[in-house]
Parts: C-alpha cells; structure tokens; sequence
C-alpha cells in the first residue's frame, strides 16, 4: 500500500469524515465502548479501578493528529479539517459536504506526494 492511500484511509476518512459524520448523528462510538470496558472491569474486579480506561480517547486522537502530521504536514491537516466539515454537513447539506470531501481527498493526495511538513 502505498503511502497516500494509507493516508487518505486512516486520516481523511477515519480521523475526518466519519468523526464528523458521529458528531452529525450525535454518538461518540469509541467514548461509548470505553465506558463499557471500564464498567466491566469494576465489575469483574470491583477492587481494581479501571477509570483510567476513560482518558484513552484522548491518548488515541492525539496519536492520531501527531501521526497525520507526520504523514501529511499542514496541507495533510487542512484536508483532514475539510474532511472532517464534510462529515457534519453530510446530513444536511449533501452537496457542500461532497465538494469538502473532495477537496480533501486532493489535498491530501498533493500533501503525501510533495510531503509539505516543516
């Protein structure tokens, strides 16, 4: 797999599109699995306090936008910033959304390709 494809998967549509398109519908999937984990984990072991499990999603988005730094540099964030647009406006302004998404989809290909980070 090339470079920009992995890019464009992970990032434009993991960490912008459908992180928008959850803010749009109104659920934070990855808040609501951890939640669960950690209720489980009292659970099973009510001496152990699993709370710690509930800053994870934080831990994972700043991975996250570090790795697409990396990858991508400014153009790379502004794509994911587009994309991410895009997933809000998706329900509602579908047209708008997909001209975002598109637009995010070429910079983040130019991104990779000319690796614009400093």
């Amino acid at each position: 797999m090339k470079k920009d494809e992995l890019f464009i998967r992970e990032f434009i549509v993991g960490l912008g599109f459908v992180s928008g398109l959850w803010i749009a519908v109104g659920i934070n999937p990855e808040s609501l699995i951890i939640e669960q984990l950690v209720k489980i984990g009292n659970t099973l072991t009510p001496k152990h306090n699993f709370g710690f499990l509930l800053i994870l999603p934080s831990i994972t988005t700043l991975i996250s936008i570090i790795s697409a730094w990396f990858y991508g540099g400014v153009l790379g964030m502004i794509a994911i910033l587009l994309a991410f647009i895009s997933g809000i406006l998706i329900i509602h302004f579908t047209m708008i959304a997909s001209v975002f998404l598109m637009l995010s989809l070429l910079l983040a290909s130019l991104s990779v390709d000319n690796n614009y980070t400093y």
